[in-house]
């Protein structure tokens, strides 16, 4: 019994001896093992096993910052960012000159929105170590959100300063040009970016949304395409192909993308919009007033009663266009006259509008021209002419490469003053030209 006792005893340790625990079971290992394990999982993109291996190096050695960065490294590439917060938070109580923890929080911070949280750890890692591109390029980014546009450029110029192929900046510069409505220089830095490696939805948004204000209509359709392929979920690009689809005329492939889009956010007003003009391109009149109606429920736009002044007066239903065009009217804008052959320069706010009144008599044609004054600045205007009644008689939302507006030989059908309301419909302010032609 003795012998045979000895005998499975030295078969157990046998057996633990040529097949050890699974790593996660395993506590005897150094630390060293475990963070190069860890590092090697997340060179591979396994990072299930790297949190195995990071966890397994912090419960050995709760103090080991090292592993602590590690760890909070590899929640970030989880998409764990309160997780990736909290461990940063833990090395910087143990090193508060630790820059590393400060740009992992911030960057954590910038994945859930807490844009001045990010903006404070990125300062703070930058004060501890201004050569970290990724810093720089973090606070970029949070600077953006927060509407600090200068400060931005200059994060992201000192961010290309370090690596001139760094493909993040250059998706970030993409998007603040676009944002600031300088689209030209937003297709160069988009596709910089994709050269790059960098290549996801944000950018492909940004370049087709940009190839669609410059009017180049093909090029934002290719675009957004692979936003879809990247998100398809998306609710930016196909709200923008939808728009891309209504200049082109593919009316019911706009329709179906604008349909998706408004599924997937029924409270966003940029779909509902696009899907308007489609309807007033298609003689729907009816879905059109709806969908502007449905959108002023939810913003107060000036546009918006524009757009739908004009879709009651061809919908047959003349007092309640009038009743839009009182509306814009009494919220008040500077006007003044212009004539047949009139160019004029103006600045228009923004959201905000500005007006003109001309003389014309019946059967007058009009044709009028507002063009933004720089393309990069893209105020993209909406403008509504009112005849001397009060009446939408001619209407145009439109944007391409040569105007930002284009009314041709509208037919004037009373006698009198004439009404021309311009209004900024795009967020930002810029100058735009008027030029103004009766003929008959």
């Amino acid at each position: 019994m003795k012998r045979g006792l000895l005998i499975t005893v030295m078969m157990v340790i046998w057996v633990v001896a040529v097949f050890p625990a699974p790593v996660e079971a395993q506590r005897c290992r150094n630390n060293r093992d475990y963070i190069d394990e860890a590092r090697e999982f997340i060179q591979d993109g396994e990072y299930e096993d790297a949190l195995d291996a990071a966890e397994c190096a912090v419960e050995n050695d709760p103090e080991d910052i090292e592993a602590l960065n590690l760890l909070a490294d590899v929640h970030w590439n989880l998409g764990d960012y309160e997780e990736a917060i909290d461990v940063a938070s833990q090395v910087i109580d143990l090193d508060d000159e630790n820059a590393y923890a400060y740009a992992t929080r911030a960057d954590s911070y910038r994945m859930m929105g807490e844009y001045e949280n990010c903006l404070d750890d990125a300062s703070q890692a930058l004060d501890l170590n201004d050569e970290d591109k990724f810093s720089w390029g973090t606070r970029a980014a949070c600077n953006r959100m927060l509407g600090n546009y200068d400060d931005a450029r200059d994060d992201l110029n000192q961010t290309l300063d370090l690596d001139d192929e760094y493909g993040f900046a250059y998706g970030e510069r993409a998007a603040l040009n676009r944002t600031i409505g300088e689209f030209e220089d937003a297709v160069a830095d988009a596709e910089a970016a994709i050269e790059f490696n960098y290549e996801n939805g944000f950018v492909y948004n940004t370049l087709g949304y940009s190839h669609l204000y410059l009017g180049n209509l093909d090029d934002a359709v290719e675009a957004l395409d692979q936003a879809i392929e990247f998100n398809s979920e998306s609710l930016f690009a196909f709200a923008s192909r939808a728009e891309a689809f209504r200049k082109l005329g593919e009316f019911d492939r706009a329709i179906e993308d604008a349909e998706t889009a408004i599924d997937l956010n029924n409270d966003n007003i940029w779909p509902k919009r696009v899907l308007a003009e489609v309807y007033l391109a298609t003689e729907e009149y009816d879905k059109a007033v709806d969908l502007f109606t449905e959108s002023l429920e939810l913003v107060d736009d000036r546009s918006l009663y524009a757009g739908r002044a004009f879709a009651y007066m061809l919908a047959g239903d003349d007092d309640s266009a009038v009743e839009d065009a009182e509306e814009l009217m009494g919220r008040g804008f500077d006007t003044e006259s212009i004539s047949s052959g009139d160019q004029i320069e103006a600045t228009i706010d923004t959201d905000d509008a500005i007006g003109f009144t001309f003389e014309a008599e019946r059967g007058d044609k009009l044709f009028l021209t507002v063009m933004d004054d720089a393309r990069d600045e893209a105020v993209d205007p909406t403008v509504l002419v009112l005849d001397p009644n009060g009446v939408p008689t001619a209407y145009d939302d439109e944007n391409n490469t040569q105007y930002g507006v284009l009314i041709e030989r509208a037919k004037l059908l009373e006698s009198g003053e004439y009404t021309i309301i311009i209004i900024a419909a795009n967020a930002l302010p810029g100058r735009v030209s008027i030029e103004i032609e009766l003929t008959r």
